[in-house]
């Protein structure tokens, strides 16, 4: 069980599986859950039994992380972070020993930031991860490509979606240079993802051309032994005919991947966005009583998640979507359910007999509100932190699938 957080806020792959008991639709903060794995006191225990023996750094990473985790899934999103920056405080001197164990103390930092609505830490420590690979490891080593697609894909949360394109561009020749099928196919279908997104939201002409010409010519020119990212990038076309109103595409796609695909884990095909009620995506913004402005962003995004399950059938539909726990106003949560609904998937297959079977899914909703800097506030003249008022919804896998690799040494 070492540096999961990493692992998990990185690449949505759980090490703890969350079940609910039954009739858990609705259920509140008292309900019972089952959690495989240690408790918050064990991992504590361990942690400062590791601390106070004169553990080895990684040792102590390990330690840390394995706490932050729990006290993230926990919903202690705060203590979580505090935890890992105290381990980065002791820890980052020993960078050039341990480049790795101390790079996915940033990368675990940057994502709790993210369900904190830090953005600034959150975009610094992707950035400080990404430097320690890139002085401590060999210039050809995957690992650095990895965290570069992982810059690139910050600037794209942070708004910046022309860098983001640039930068995966850059990664994928490099890529390609280095004979890393992995890292290329994963960078080029994020930047065709990028395309499709603004086809998708301005839907002119020259937008979705671009897209479609970049889709279609990656199909037809794929990677060699890339057929997988052949695959997404069919998935992508298909989600881009359906902003346009052609369905065609889609049930077609449904059709071969049901018959071709020998996946241990559902495949997502469709899904409507989450869409927020006017109200509540208004219930952030400042307020007037009078000549004073009131902003109440504060009280309205702190500890506000959600964990939800609910089954993929053998046919890659969703039913039985339960609330398994949550914390907070639940006003929100009907808004992510709406669209969970929504989903196609293509199911998972057995490995014995190739038949459809189903899968049963748990995703962590966190409903927050970036932090805004150097604001001042127009009443009082202070330029005290506050939140920007704009509700943004984070989404976390926390199924255990059959296929997830046992994390490498090192």
């Amino acid at each position: 069980m070492k540096r999961k957080l990493s692992r998990i806020l990185q690449a949505a792959i759980p090490t703890i599986v969350i079940m609910s008991m039954p009739n858990a639709l609705q259920a509140q903060e008292d309900d019972v859950i089952i959690v495989k794995g240690k408790t918050l006191d064990q991992t504590l225990a361990d942690l400062n039994d590791c601390l106070a023996n004169g553990c080895t750094p990684n040792e102590d990473i390990d330690a840390t992380l394995a706490h932050a985790e729990n006290l993230f899934v926990n919903g202690d999103y705060k203590d979580s972070s505090k935890f890992i920056r105290d381990s980065i405080q002791r820890n980052k001197k020993h960078r050039a020993q341990y480049p790795v164990p101390v790079s996915d103390l940033y990368r675990s930092s940057s994502r709790v930031s993210e369900h904190l609505g830090e953005g600034r830490d959150y975009y610094l420590s992707i950035l400080d991860m990404r430097d320690i690979l890139k002085k401590y490891l060999d210039s050809g080593d995957s690992r650095i490509l990895a965290a570069e697609i992982e810059v690139a894909e910050s600037r794209f949360k942070t708004g910046y979606t022309d860098e983001a394109v640039r930068k995966y561009r850059k990664i994928y020749k490099k890529a390609l240079e280095q004979n890393d099928i992995i890292i290329a196919g994963s960078a080029k279908v994020r930047e065709l993802g990028l395309y499709v997104i603004r086809a998708s939201i301005e839907k002119t002409p020259s937008r979705v051309k671009k897209a479609r010409t970049e889709l279609n010519d990656f199909i037809a020119n794929p990677i060699e032994n890339g057929a997988a990212f052949q695959t997404v990038a069919k998935i992508m076309l298909a989600r881009l005919d359906r902003t346009l109103g052609d369905e065609s595409s889609t049930n077609a796609l449904i059709a071969e991947l049901a018959a071709t695909m020998q996946t241990q884990r559902p495949v997502l095909l469709e899904s409507k966005p989450i869409k927020l009620k006017a109200a509540l995506a208004r219930q952030g913004q400042p307020k007037r009583s009078g000549s004073v402005t009131q902003n109440l962003a504060v009280e309205n995004f702190n500890k506000r998640w959600a964990d939800i399950g609910f089954w993929i059938n053998d046919k890659g539909r969703v039913e039985d979507i339960e609330i398994l726990r949550i914390r907070g106003n639940k006003r929100w949560v009907s808004d992510v359910t709406d669209s969970i609904k929504t989903r196609i998937y293509a199911p998972k297959r057995n490995e014995e007999d190739g038949k459809a079977e189903g899968q049963y899914i748990i995703e962590r909703y966190t409903y927050t509100s970036n932090y805004k800097r150097n604001t001042t506030n127009e009443n009082l003249g202070t330029r005290i932190r506050r939140r920007s008022g704009l509700p943004v919804i984070k989404r976390l896998d926390l199924t255990e699938y059959p296929d997830e690799p046992i994390e490498a040494e090192g």
